[in-house]
């Protein structure tokens, strides 16, 4: 998640219309499409090991992540990026205090 927010930072120094350029098609959404389906699975896999949170689908913490460090373009301050990063990656955490159980959708996912 660390380098996917450097990556959405570094996009922001760019020239904006290359950027928004070379990031529109079918390319850039199948490649955004195989991200969201790598890190759902990474999340699956986590939360079956009790790694993260299983409280809610693994669909929507990927979609809460991904969003989440699209934040990162706004950001200028290397800092603040890997702030950002800990930051989500804090949300993806089991609570002490939470239940260890599993959402009938995350058992299905």
């Amino acid at each position: 998640m660390t380098a996917y927010a450097k990556a959405i930072s570094h996009r922001r120094a760019h020239d904006d219309g290359l950027a928004d350029m070379l990031h529109r098609g079918e390319h850039a959404a199948a490649t955004h499409q195989r991200l969201r389906e790598f890190l759902r699975d990474l999340i699956t896999n986590a939360a079956a090991a009790r790694a993260v949170r299983q409280d809610i689908p693994a669909d929507e913490l990927t979609l809460y992540c991904l969003h989440a460090l699209a934040a990162a373009a706004s950001l200028q301050d290397p800092a603040a990026v890997e702030r950002l990063t800990q930051t989500t990656l804090t949300g993806l955490r089991q609570s002490p205090a939470e239940p260890q159980r599993r959402t009938s959708e995350n058992a299905a996912s």
